[in-house]
C-alpha cells in the first residue's frame, strides 16, 4: 500500500468528539487525500472516503455486521434485530425492501406526508 498520510499529534479522539460525522472529511480536505492514519483511544487507526472506502466496507468477506455494534447502541439507537446486525442473505433482503421505499414517486409521498403532519 503506498504512503498513508498520517495526522500530526498523540491522539485525535477529542477531535473526533469536537467533529463528528465531518472528522473524516474535514481532514482529508485538510491533508488532500482519501485515506488517513490517526490515533483514537491510543489506537492505531486508519480512516478513509470515497467510493474505494466504500467499497471495502460493502465487502460482506471482509466485515461482519452482527456483533459489530455494542449492545448499549443496539438497544437505544438501533435496535435490537436492526438491519444493521444482519449479515447474508437477511441483510439483503432487508435492505432490497427498505430501498423499494427510496424510488422518487415513494420519496415524494413521504414528503408530502412529513409536511402534512408538520403543518397540523
Amino acid at each position: 500500500m503506498a504512503n498513508i498520510p498520517v495526522e500530526l499529534g498523540i491522539d485525535s479522539t477529542l477531535g473526533l468528539l469536537r467533529d463528528g460525522y465531518r472528522f473524516i472529511g474535514k481532514r482529508c480536505d485538510r491533508m488532500g487525500t482519501d485515506v488517513f492514519q490517526t490515533r483514537l483511544r491510543l489506537q492505531k487507526t486508519i480512516c478513509m472516503r470515497g467510493a474505494a472506502a466504500a467499497e471495502v466496507f460493502y465487502d460482506n468477506d471482509k466485515f461482519f455486521r452482527k456483533n459489530a455494534a455494542p449492545p448499549r447502541a443496539k438497544k437505544t439507537l438501533l435496535g435490537e434485530g436492526g438491519v444493521q446486525s444482519l449479515d447474508g442473505a437477511s441483510h439483503r433482503l432487508r435492505k432490497q425492501i427498505f430501498m423499494g421505499l427510496m424510488t422518487p414517486e415513494r420519496l415524494q409521498q413521504l414528503s408530502d406526508l412529513t409536511l402534512h403532519h408538520c403543518r397540523q
